[in-house]
């Protein structure tokens, strides 16, 4: 749980750096649109075509310093921008992750309890002798003093139920998970 809180942080402080590099990617562009009129001259590009012209504007975009300054700063601002979003991206993706893994053993919780746990509704009326075949029953489950025992039981549960196999292989495949990962992060 506390490395959902740190997700959450994390996602918080690339928030707020995205933020503040699409103001400056915005400012570059303004700035780069700005610095593009004031260099065309008065009576416009000199040329006696228009490919003249748009020749003679490349040639002076291409040599001017701070024309390229701002437009190698607006690349800079845009890589830290995608290096963020994949980091974003990332993070969601082991949120995500994470939350499921909380949700699937919720779920296989509910299970578990919707199986062994009564409900709490009123009892039906027992018989003596539904009582005493119940008691035997429990009696019976409650000798079982061995792994092997309780191995047997789980076999011939899951021979009876796939599901209940299904459902156990796959809690035990997300605690292998869970146990990798609080291993990884150290958790």
């Amino acid at each position: 749980m506390n490395r959902l809180f740190e997700i959450a942080s994390e996602l918080n402080q690339i928030s707020v750096s995205r933020m503040k590099l699409r103001s400056e990617i915005d400012f570059i562009g303004e700035s780069i649109i700005r610095h593009e009129a004031e260099m065309i001259p008065e009576g416009g590009w000199p040329g006696s075509n228009a490919d003249t012209r748009k020749a003679m504007e490349k040639a002076a975009k291409a040599s001017d310093l701070t024309l390229q300054n701002l437009a190698n700063g607006k690349i800079n601002a845009q890589s830290e921008m995608d290096a963020l979003e994949i980091e974003r991206d990332a993070l969601i993706a082991e949120r995500d992750a994470y939350q499921w893994t909380i949700r699937d053993r919720e779920n296989v919780a509910r299970g578990v309890e919707s199986v062994f746990v009564a409900k709490p509704s009123e009892p039906e009326p027992v018989s003596d002798e539904q009582a005493k075949d119940n008691l035997a029953a429990s009696a019976r489950l409650f000798e079982m003093d061995t792994i092997a025992d309780a191995c047997k039981w789980d076999k011939m549960t899951e021979f009876i139920d796939p599901e209940v196999g299904r459902a156990r292989a796959r809690y035990r495949q997300l605690e292998a998970e869970q146990a990798e990962y609080e291993q990884k992060y150290n958790l």
